[in-house]
């Protein structure tokens, strides 16, 4: 073999060395980056499951928020991560004492400010992910426009910050908020983990409302079982007491009637003519020309049948009873009385 062939098939050698060594860089490279998706995606599943166990197992919605704020900023490596509630009456989110500090003394200037503004409908971070429902991604909170808590003092001490809402339903319930110390691009992989974090989240709200409407349906069933019995007492008392009334009814009617029907008047009519002359009554009976109407009261009273129906009149218990001796005395002793002509 010739020097120049020779040359030639070093060259040769060289080229095909290149490209295996080429080829193994690339298929390295390959290996590598499958190999952290996929680290990372266990991460993020690892993420998730800690989260949602917190959620399952907590005993209040703050315990849950803590624990996403702990586990958020150790998934991401930032140091603040804060939570706001939705007021439904003032319709603005309020600053919770939920935080996740790397540093506390660090960013103490920027917990002092937080704690004291609450965000309405699309004002600063936390509310315009309130207007939109989805999460939202700021490089520099320095120099966004819409970043209230930048223009009241300039060393929060933040850059990077990114926040999603925890829905029940589509309405939202919380925002959360996370910042770096440093301008960070947006990750959409995070702001993934994040609208389905804030959706597990979501749940645990779901759970507290529908509990609540199961509580308030059983307090309205048992006022309105309450309400029931009440009536159907109440019911029962009128029923009786309209038996009574009934029957008090029926039988003031058949008295009033029978009274209607006798001649008691004339019996007493003639009764108080008797008692008007009661110290003269022999002189009245002889001389007085309105005792001439006695014999005729009398004759129109009421039969003996007929007044032995009104079981309701008695001989006054203050009448004098008239003696044998008294009665031969009398003017009216005879068995036929006289009146004057």
């Amino acid at each position: 073999m010739t020097e120049s062939e020779l040359r030639r098939e070093m060259i040769r050698l060289e080229r095909r060395i290149d490209r295996e060594r080429r080829a193994r860089l690339e298929a390295e490279h390959l290996a590598e980056k499958k190999t952290r998706a996929l680290y990372e995606r266990q991460r993020e599943l690892e993420l998730l499951h800690r989260i949602t166990d917190a959620a399952n197992g907590a005993t209040s919605v703050y315990e849950t928020i803590q624990v996403t704020l702990d586990e958020i900023c150790a998934y991401t490596g930032w140091p603040v991560g804060h939570a706001y509630l939705y007021d439904a009456s003032a319709r603005v989110l309020r600053p919770s004492k939920l935080w996740h500090l790397d540093h506390p003394t660090r960013f103490d200037t920027f917990r002092t400010i937080t704690e004291a503004k609450d965000f309405g409908l699309g004002e600063g971070l936390p509310g315009a992910v309130l207007l939109t429902g989805e999460p939202i991604w700021i490089p520099d909170v320095l120099t966004a426009p819409n970043f209230p808590r930048a223009r009241i003092s300039s060393e929060l001490g933040v850059v990077a910050a990114f926040a999603f809402p925890v829905l029940a339903g589509s309405t939202v319930m919380a925002v959360l908020e996370f910042f770096a110390v440093e301008r960070i691009e947006r990750e959409d992989t995070w702001l993934k983990i994040a609208a389905q974090t804030g959706i597990q989240l979501g749940r645990i709200f779901e759970r507290q409302l529908a509990a609540a409407q199961l509580d308030q349906a059983h307090r309205e069933l048992v006022e309105l079982s309450r309400g029931a019995g009440m009536a159907e007492v109440a019911t029962g008392v009128l029923h009786n007491v309209g038996n009574v009334l009934n029957s008090v009814s029926v039988s003031a009617t058949v008295m009033g009637e029978r009274l209607r029907r006798s001649k008691i008047g004339n019996l007493r009519a003639a009764t108080a003519l008797l008692a008007e002359k009661n110290g003269g009554l022999a002189a009245f009976l002889t001389a007085d020309r309105r005792a001439r109407c006695c014999p005729a009261t009398w004759r129109r009273s009421p039969s003996r049948s007929s007044a032995s129906r009104l079981t309701c009149w008695r001989r006054p218990p203050q009448w004098p009873r008239i003696s044998s001796t008294s009665r031969a005395s009398s003017p009216c002793s005879s068995a036929t009385p006289r009146f004057p002509a």
